[in-house]
């Protein structure tokens, strides 16, 4: 006689309300750890802008050291744009002091922050030609992004003429500046101009489709700005610090106060 025995198989899971629970702590702990990775990724994009800003920064000692101490135009005038006595004459130039120096750069790449989303941004209220990118694109097929722009507070071509009293756009000289570690020669830009000065720091991005909300002019990282000085160094500060107590857009100390009161303006997204 052959004995057998039902064998009771138990399985093991979940109820639903284990599972809720499951959920609900993996999304909390994804809520925990999404900041801190889209820091991480920020920072990593931040470090590289700043190796790009320094690399561009090296072009434009050389081109210094080629052309007697001569910084390159911020814009240059061209066939329809000549030089003259008006601030704005050489706006819209198709040569500006980024075309200037790319024989210096490895490639175009360079002049590309990882972060900024208007680097091919065409509708801008001021587009010469409608081209996408850098303000001088309209007139060559090699397009450049906009990322990094001169400090238009001490390098727009117009600054002779409004603050020095000169009849004609021209360039700045290495021997005007008497603090080279001091003074911005480079930002970030999320606009076409080959520049951004002082004035540039209260104001909000404003495109044809409209007022883009919480942007300023200048490309941030987490709240703040990679800067490249005069001597050739850089590093990352917050808009105010270009400001106060010891403003670094002019040479002048008499433009202090103007600085001071630029501090109180500073958008949101810098503070």
């Amino acid at each position: 006689m052959v004995r057998t025995h039902s064998q009771t198989r138990i399985t093991w899971g979940f109820t639903l309300i284990e599972l809720l629970v499951v959920i609900a702590i993996l999304a909390i702990i994804a809520a925990l750890l999404f900041p801190v990775l889209s820091n991480a990724r920020e920072s990593g994009r931040r470090t590289r802008c700043l190796s790009n800003m320094r690399q561009v920064g090296l072009a434009i000692q050389m081109y210094l050291s080629d052309y007697t101490e001569t910084f390159p135009m911020n814009r240059f005038p061209d066939a329809q744009r000549p030089l003259s006595n008006d601030w704005g004459g050489l706006h819209g130039s198709s040569w500006n002091w980024k075309r200037a120096v790319l024989s210096y750069l490895k490639s175009v790449e360079v002049l590309e922050c990882p972060s900024n989303a208007y680097k091919w941004e065409s509708e801008y209220i001021d587009n010469y030609g409608g081209a996408a990118g850098d303000e001088s694109n309209w007139a060559h097929t090699l397009k450049l992004p906009i990322s990094y722009a001169y400090n238009g507070s001490f390098f727009h071509e117009g600054i002779p003429i409004r603050v020095l009293g000169e009849p004609l756009h021209r360039p700045r000289y290495y021997a005007e500046i008497p603090e080279p570690s001091w003074l911005i020669m480079l930002t970030e830009t999320r606009v076409n101009y080959p520049d951004l000065g002082g004035w540039s720091i209260p104001q909000v991005l404003a495109l044809r489709r409209g007022v883009v909300e919480g942007k300023g002019l200048f490309q941030s990282h987490q709240k703040g700005i990679n800067w490249m000085f005069c001597d050739g160094s850089a590093k990352w500060l917050k808009l105010a610090q270009t400001c106060v107590p010891r403003q670094r857009w002019t040479p002048y100390d008499r433009d202090q106060p103007l600085f001071n009161e630029r501090a109180a303006q500073i958008p949101e997204e810098y503070q």
